[in-house]
């Protein structure tokens, strides 16, 4: 047993002694022996302990690599519960509303950007179609032939503008961006709002400015004219007469 002991085996070892005792069989069970047969024994006692110590080796064996991959669970469960926490941490203070809508253009998800945009709360608006948000029919139209482009694979993506109505019935405009995501229960899009009402309202100021006198607020010679074109060229394609006063 001097020999033996400290050493590294791969294999089963059944110790076999005539000078056994309950403290060396105690001993060497401890130092990684599966098993203690005492001297003399027949050939069916020592192959029925090998066979036990075959069994009870493979099964701690088994147990460690079991525990070992579920120790590798736990880790990577801390892992991505971790990662989602931060990732649902990063949602929840964005300012951009970030959405998913199904193949029907419905509301899946939403944080919590959406209540601080719209006034409506995610609750109340998850599962309605995002339509029923939208201002007008021309707006409504316009996503429906957006998402209808990317589910027909015409387009992978889309960015627009979209004119939605608030709680409170007043008008925002959000620079929509839209992208298709297939899933195994079909395709979904991801797309998100960008608040660009006070951009919005800039731009037609200076459009208006352009097109009108500043004192009187009438239209300028810039509006005379295109009017004038247009309605030169609806006279020649139509045979149509004008007067000019």
């Amino acid at each position: 047993s001097a020999s033996w002991a400290g050493a590294s085996f791969r294999s089963t070892v059944v110790i076999m002694t005539a000078h056994g005792s309950a403290q060396l069989a105690e001993e060497l069970l401890l130092q990684g022996a599966a098993d203690f047969l005492m001297k003399p024994f027949r050939s069916e006692e020592l192959r029925k302990v090998c066979d036990i110590a075959v069994r009870r080796q493979d099964y701690l064996i088994s147990n460690a690599q079991f525990g070992r991959q579920v120790k590798a669970l736990e880790q990577s469960r801390s892992q991505w519960k971790r990662i989602s926490e931060v990732h649902e941490h990063l949602l929840e203070h964005l300012q951009t509303v970030v959405m998913e809508l199904d193949a029907n253009g419905e509301i899946r998800f939403l944080n919590r950007a959406w209540g601080q945009l719209t006034g409506f709360t995610v609750e109340e608006s998850i599962q309605r179609p995002l339509a029923d948000f939208l201002s007008n029919e021309l707006v409504r139209n316009e996503l429906a032939e957006r998402i209808q482009h990317l589910l027909s694979n015409s387009t992978h993506s889309a960015q627009f503008e979209l004119c939605l109505f608030t709680q409170n019935q007043s008008e925002l405009w959000a620079e929509c961006q839209l992208q298709r995501l297939t899933t195994d229960d079909g395709f979904r899009i991801t797309g998100s709002l960008q608040d660009i009402t006070t951009r919005k309202i800039a731009q037609n100021a200076v459009q208006h400015l352009q097109a009108h006198d500043v004192l009187t607020g009438l239209p300028n010679r810039l509006v005379f004219d295109a009017k004038l074109a247009q309605m030169i060229g609806s006279a020649k394609a139509n045979a149509q007469r004008h007067a000019l006063l």
